[in-house]
């Protein structure tokens, strides 16, 4: 299942260090994520201070 990011995100960049390839980019109201580029390793939402990366 692909990871998703909510509009609570609040751009802290956070989930972005931490992917591994890469696969989280700036969005028009948020950070979103590449499905087709994730490799669904879980280290954003544990890197997600707020929580706003969730499992689909």
């Amino acid at each position: 299942m692909p990871y998703a990011i909510s509009y609570e995100c609040i751009s802290c960049d956070g989930c972005v260090e931490v992917c591994p390839v890469e696969a989280i980019h700036d969005g028009p109201e948020h950070k979103e994520i590449n499905t087709s580029e994730c490799i669904e390793c879980g280290d954003c939402t544990k890197a997600c201070p707020i929580g706003a990366v969730y499992k689909t």
